[in-house]
């Protein structure tokens, strides 16, 4: 596994898929992405978590966290919390 940064773009089908799959995919942009700090955890080149965390002045907010469900429960989640913590 490895885990990196990525744009903001490459998060919306993964947050699509796991956290709204009801809805568009426009739905999963929020206000701030283009400032976030985003990142990917990939599996064998494929993307399967992604985390994105928003910085104000005295604090950093964690959100729009997802893993895709073949991929969950393998400490996948837990990695990604533990580098970008």
């Amino acid at each position: 596994m490895e885990i990196r940064t990525i744009p903001w773009q490459q998060t919306i089908p993964l947050r699509n898929r796991v956290l709204w799959p009801n809805k568009p995919p426009e739905f999963c942009h929020i206000d701030g992405d283009a400032d976030g700090l985003h990142f990917g955890a990939f599996v064998n080149g494929v993307l399967v978590c992604v985390a994105s965390v928003y910085l104000t002045l005295h604090k950093a907010r964690l959100r729009k966290f997802a893993t895709n469900s073949r991929y969950q429960n393998q400490g996948i989640g837990f990695a990604m919390l533990n580098l970008i913590q």
